[in-house]
């Protein structure tokens, strides 16, 4: 929880401060829509660290799956919803406003653009997303198929 309200907090610093101080462009190559008092990007939040925060909740994700049991089940499914969706577009997100010249070119609202590195925390908040689908599961069977011989 920490760590998705850290990288929140940065996410959304980032987009209330381009919006407003930028004349609401996001992205380098999107338009002003109005006067801008500061030229974009307002600030770029460190790759390594927004990346980091993916890496170590993918971790604490698969930790949690992997100790996992009956009496906290139903965290599992938060865990399996929330690290993926809000990290994972919060990531997609920002390689999509921060362009890159060795990025990978792909098409976007305002353009062409190059996604920078920020998609690389993605894979890892996605694998702790699959790690607790596949505890949430398993638990689910054990329960179902020892209901007598399980303890809540």
């Amino acid at each position: 929880m920490v760590v998705l309200a850290v990288f929140a907090v940065v996410f959304f610093a980032y987009v209330f401060g381009s919006l407003l101080l930028s004349g609401g462009q996001l992205a380098t190559t999107e338009d002003a829509r109005w006067d801008m008092v500061v030229p974009p990007p307002v600030f770029t939040p460190p790759i390594p660290i927004m990346v980091g925060l993916c890496v170590i909740t993918g971790a604490a994700t698969i930790v949690c799956a992997v100790t996992a049991r009956l009496r906290s089940m139903g965290d599992l499914p938060f865990l399996v919803l929330i690290p993926p969706v809000v990290l994972g577009m919060m990531s997609m997100a920002l390689a999509y406003f921060f362009d890159d010249m060795n990025g990978p070119e792909v098409e976007a609202k305002w353009g062409t653009t190059r996604l920078s590195l920020y998609w690389l925390g993605v894979p890892f908040v996605v694998i702790g997303g699959l790690a607790a689908l596949i505890a949430y599961v398993v638990l689910l069977v054990v329960k179902r198929g020892h209901p007598d011989r399980i303890p809540e």
